[in-house]
Parts: C-alpha cells; structure tokens; sequence
C-alpha cells in the first residue's frame, strides 16, 4: 500500500462510516494474529513518521508492543526420566526419548533450552 491509497481508504471510511466523522474518538490499531476470544487481537499504534536515510520514501507506523514477523517457537527443557527403572534423557513437553545433542525434540518440534 502506499500513501496515497491509504488516504483514500480513510477517505472512503470516513464516507460510509458518518459515525467517524467525530476522528478524536477513533482508535488506530494494528491487528495481530495472536489468539484472541472476541474481538481480534491488537496492539496500538505509538507514533507514525516518515522514514529517512534508508527508510526515505517510507511512512513508517510503530506500534505500542513489539511485533514477530514469525513466531517463536516454544521451547522445552531436557530432563531425566526413567521408565521400569531405565533412565533416559527426555522432552519436558511431551516426554519423548531425546538424545543429548538434539536442539529440537523429534516429536512435539519444540527448542531445547540449553
């Protein structure tokens, strides 16, 4: 999207929405694809600026709270554990048989805090 499209969305918004028209009212938000019951999750917006040196040409939004491009990865721990007096390294998640040089457990894909 560039600006001038953006201005023209808020342009339309404000047409259809006659409620709007009162601006100090409306939140502006950044939608978020965390889990949420409800209304979608979001995270408000702390500044917008244009960008400069390598940014120039760019109008740049923060938001409040930090945003992932990807998400991280839950993590476990390996523990000992025994089964029928066999101890073994394993998965703090799913309990799993994991070797002590594995970074991710082979079942549940989890990271191993090390």
């Amino acid at each position: 999207m560039n600006l001038k499209e953006l201005i023209n969305n808020i342009k339309i918004i404000e047409s259809l929405f006659p409620s709007y028209q009162n601006m100090e009212d409306v939140n502006v938000v950044i939608t978020t694809s965390e889990s949420s019951i409800g209304g979608r999750a979001f995270t408000e917006v702390r500044n917008i600026f244009e960008g400069f040196d390598w940014e120039r040409n760019q109008l740049r939004i923060e938001p409040i709270d930090k945003l992932l491009k990807q998400p991280i990865r839950d993590t476990a721990e390996i523990i000992k554990q025994s089964l029928s007096g066999i101890s073994f390294s394993g998965c703090s998640y799913c309990g799993r048989k994991v070797s002590r040089e594995d970074y991710y457990c082979r079942q549940c894909g989890r990271k191993f805090l090390r």
